[in-house]
């Protein structure tokens, strides 16, 4: 959370503020400037009341997130490379999260249960276009269109992120286990909790069950293009099915599920788990299924695994998948709203939908 951006009762938070010389509404940093370049003193009693109220505002925060909490520090600087005497005497607010120093993390870090810091560099970064390669420009906060990247944490820092965060979260999870005879741990999601299991060696996973093969195993493929008759072939050759469906932000949850309750239960059945984090539960011996699209980043997350692509005719796919649609909805009736799923009813066929 932004420093600058939170404010107090005399300079109410948000992008812009009232400047009280003024009147006018002007961009927060400004205000501040303006403060500091007019009274040092009236600044640093400003800034006092501004981190007080980022306190206060991060207490809430914490007291409103039930079980196991993590605080993310992602930044070009340290904690410790910015302070209150610092903006004083210069007039730098710091990098993101502005006017967050050394004194105030150490004030509200201890209000969750672990804290990462993972400090980043944005000199020389360029965001790339997934299709061409070229650089891609993105909005900046202004509106304004960049090639440079000034605001964004690169997908460097993205995967940094992940290797310093994985360990702390299944460290949380770990402590959230419950005593059964399979130890399980407990994902509290947006909605509702996703059970992982544990291995012996205080591992997350789906299941502890492996199959006598020593690789992981991913099955991506079109939508109807055979994804679960590969998955039976991969079972006969000595894969454990995980019974996790695989999308780019979420998955799927079949274990224990029988062939009804998937096709009727599939909207609650899901979960938002997106692909980046799900496919590092899988173990040696185990396989999933999935419709995962192709980029650099997904090619490395499965640069371990024995990979079966499979494709098939688009208006095989599109016509199987209209009859699976139909049943569905007979199955689940609020899939979709009533002018949506018409076609399933009435004079016309299914086959008809498609030409």
């Amino acid at each position: 959370m932004s420093g600058r951006s939170i404010g107090y009762d005399e300079y109410p938070g948000g992008w812009k503020t009232t400047d009280l010389t003024t009147g006018e509404l002007r961009p927060r940093e400004a205000v501040l400037r303006s403060i500091w370049e007019t009274d040092v003193e009236k600044f640093g009693q400003v800034l006092r009341r501004w981190n007080d109220n980022y306190i206060r505002s991060y207490h809430a925060l914490a007291s409103a997130i039930p079980g196991p909490k993590m605080l993310l520090w992602v930044s070009p600087r340290g904690p410790g490379e910015w302070s209150a005497e610092l903006a004083t005497q210069t007039g730098n607010f710091g990098t993101f999260p502005q006017l967050v120093g050394e004194d105030t993390y150490a004030q509200i870090s201890p209000l969750f249960d672990q804290s990462v810091e993972v400090v980043h560099d944005l000199l020389g970064t360029r965001f790339l276009s997934r299709f061409t390669g070229l650089p891609c420009p993105f909005v900046e906060p202004t509106g304004a269109l960049s090639l440079s990247n000034r605001y964004y944490p690169p997908q460097s820092t993205q995967d940094q992120l992940l290797q310093a965060v994985a360990p702390v979260v299944e460290t949380l999870l770990s402590q959230e286990c419950l005593s059964q005879p399979v130890r399980t741990a407990i994902l509290n999601t947006a909605d509702r909790p996703f059970v992982f299991e544990m291995d012996e060696k205080g591992h997350l996973c789906f299941t502890t069950l492996s199959g006598k093969r020593p690789e992981k195993a991913f099955v991506n493929s079109l939508p109807k293009a055979g994804t679960y008759f590969l998955g039976e072939i991969l079972s006969e050759l000595g894969w454990r099915n995980s019974d996790i469906h695989m999308s780019p932000f979420s998955l799927t949850d079949y274990r224990g599920r029988s062939l009804d309750e998937k096709l009727s239960k599939a909207r609650q059945l899901s979960y938002p788990i997106g692909f980046d984090a799900s496919v590092q539960f899988l173990k040696p011996g185990q396989f999933s299924v999935g419709h995962i699209a192709f980029s650099g980043r997904n090619r490395k997350l499965l640069n371990n695994f024995k990979v079966l692509l499979a494709v098939r005719r688009w208006r095989d796919c599109l016509a199987s998948f209209m009859y699976f649609e139909a049943k569905r909805i007979a199955l689940d009736p609020q899939r979709f709203a009533a002018e949506k799923s018409a076609w399933v009813s009435g004079e016309t066929p299914q086959e008809k939908f498609i030409g």
